[in-house]
């Protein structure tokens, strides 16, 4: 019996949160996937949802500021789980994700084979960041 998911995904370009729809469903079987295009809509979402297992978030989306997305997230959701997928990819964005909490990193340039692995690592429990 499979366990089914709840993952938001927000992102404000309708292009990527397809294609990470599609990589979803290829790396996790039962999945009940929402999206969000800008922090206002994200918010919404989640004040209306309840046992979500996992936010997938771009930190340039309208009415975010990079990390301060993130921050704001954190302060008001301590439990969910929110994983990074950015194309800011430098070191130090990493490191400012994980160090506010984020459960993992994603680089938007990933290859299908290190997006399904990282999907299915977090969907586990196990945190993923990129090795330098």
């Amino acid at each position: 019996m499979d366990v089914q998911y709840t993952i938001v995904i927000a992102d404000d370009h309708p292009l990527f949160r397809n294609a990470l729809l599609q990589s979803i469903h290829m790396a996790i079987s039962d999945t009940h996937l929402l999206e969000a295009d800008s922090q206002n809509s994200l918010f919404s979402l989640l004040e209306k949802t309840k046992d979500i297992d996992l936010l997938l978030l771009d930190l340039k989306m309208p009415g975010s500021n990079g990390i301060s997305g993130l921050i704001q997230l954190r302060q008001q959701y301590p439990e969910l789980a929110i994983v990074v997928i950015s194309a800011s990819e430098e070191t130090e964005v990493v490191q400012q994700v994980y160090n506010h909490g984020a459960f993992g990193f994603i680089p938007k340039s990933s290859d299908m084979q290190v997006l399904l692995n990282a999907l299915k690592q977090i969907i586990n429990g196990e945190p993923y960041f990129p090795t330098t």
